[in-house]
């Protein structure tokens, strides 16, 4: 079975393994990493994507993973993403992740 199979299927080692990529301590300097891993955890259609997307959306340090959460967060449209959303629309230092938090 392929990784990208893995991933799709949702199971909780590959949310894990998602959330790990999203929080770890050595965050890669190009940001693709964690970009993938929004984009996974985007297409996993499971509850327990949410947290991951959630932290995301208002740790990250790149605005592009960022905007990529919140992009996540609106087409999941679960009501539990609200705050954070609203968090993003209002605080983020960067116009495009307040656009795309706003498209919730």
């Amino acid at each position: 079975e392929s990784l990208g199979g893995f991933i799709l299927e949702g199971g909780q080692e590959a949310i894990q393994a998602l959330s790990l990529a999203l929080m770890g301590d050595d965050k890669d300097q190009d940001c693709s990493v964690r970009l993938s891993a929004v984009a996974a955890l985007h297409n996993i259609e499971d509850m327990m994507a949410l947290q991951p997307l959630l932290e995301t959306l208002v740790t990250d340090t790149v605005w592009q993973v960022r905007e990529a959460a919140a992009d996540a967060l609106a087409d999941i449209g679960d009501p539990r993403a609200i705050e954070a959303l609203k968090r993003a629309m209002m605080g983020d230092e960067r116009e495009s992740v307040q656009e795309a938090a706003m498209q919730a």
